[in-house]
Parts: structure tokens; sequence; C-alpha cells
């Protein structure tokens, strides 16, 4: 009993179980690394227009902006939501939150949108097979989530692009594979542990 109590001490305490060791995998790469100030703050284009999918007869509105920040390393965007600004960023993880977020800590993935990339991607867990941008996507529903989910996304070089909603966001799984669809990965991506 000590031994795993131990362990959690040494490193950031996050609710939730599979789901928090996504966040935490990310938060020791992070930690190796740090953020780069340069992409901290950075706005998005809130005048934007809203785009729509549509899926099995059901439209659903998705706010989503173009993206006009400096590009985040490792990563591209096309579009951001609405009142979204990249928190920071670095080779090896991308943080979203919101523009008025009370947690301006780029480290804490709580209530955030996180994009990485991992080489393997976790079994055994509840998923949804989806396709984004002509690739094959993974909804998974980790331990301990409510409505927040975590879209893997196959990679033609191999290894996943992972983007983590964390839970009371109220994402579909739609909106996930729509935010997903304008990512692209940049071969200055490094693949984070977990």
């Amino acid at each position: 009993m000590n031994e795993p109590r131990s362990r959690r001490r040494t490193g950031p305490i996050v609710a939730g179980s599979a789901f928090a060791a996504l966040a935490i995998a990310g938060a020791l790469a992070l930690g190796v690394s740090g953020f780069g100030n340069s992409a901290a703050g950075q706005s998005s284009d809130t005048g934007g227009t809203t785009s729509s999918t549509t899926t099995g007869g059901s439209s659903t509105a998705v706010q989503l902006v173009a993206y006009t920040g400096s590009q985040p390393e490792g990563y591209r965007l096309a579009t951001v939501p609405q009142g979204w600004v990249v928190q920071g960023s670095d080779a090896w993880t991308l943080v979203l939150a919101p523009a008025d977020a009370a947690d301006t800590d780029p480290h804490s993935f709580i209530g955030k949108i996180a994009v990485s990339t991992q080489a393997q991607m976790p079994t055994g867990l509840p998923s949804e097979s989806v396709t984004v941008d002509g690739l094959a996507g993974h909804l998974v529903t980790m331990e301990d989530n409510t409505d927040g989910r975590t879209l893997f996304v196959e990679q033609p070089g191999g290894g996943y692009l992972t983007v983590q909603v964390w839970d009371g966001l109220g994402w579909s799984g739609e909106r996930i594979v729509e935010f997903a669809a304008g990512i692209e990965v940049t071969g200055d991506a490094q693949q984070t542990v977990g």
C-alpha cells in the first residue's frame, strides 16, 4: 500500500485515474522541456464564421473560428473554439483554454484541451471508431470520464495524434473530430510517454 502512495506523491496529482494518467504523462514530458513563453496568450479570431458538420442526418453547430496566432511548435492549427487561446505549447504538448480561464497554468489540463502525439493508445477501454480527415480515429472514454473523451488519430508515419478533451466541456464526438481535422502534426512534434 505504501509504495503506490509514495509514487503518487512524486508526480502531479490530478483527479481521474486513467484519464489523469494521460494528463500526468503529458505534464511529465512538459516538466522536462517547459513551455515557451512565445505561445502563451496568443488569441484566436473571435469574429470568424461558424462551421457545422452533418453526420447521420443531425447538424451540430460547432463554433470553430480561424486560428490567427503564431503556429505552435509541433502542430499547425487551422481552427480553435471561439473565445479560446493557445495557453501554452512546446514540441510535446499544445494546451488550449478559454481566453478568460481562471486557471492560467499551461501544465494543468483541467477544463482545457490538450493536444499531443503518442506511440500507443490504451486498450481495453470503451471506444468508438471514427474517421478524421481520411485517417482512422478512436474516441476513447477513459476511466472516470463522464463527458470528456480522448481522440487518438492514427498517423501515416506511426503513432497517434491525441486530442484530450476534459470532463465538463460537453463536447460531442462530432465536435472533437471536427476540431482534430484542423490539426496538423509537424516534424517538430515529439511523442509524449503515456
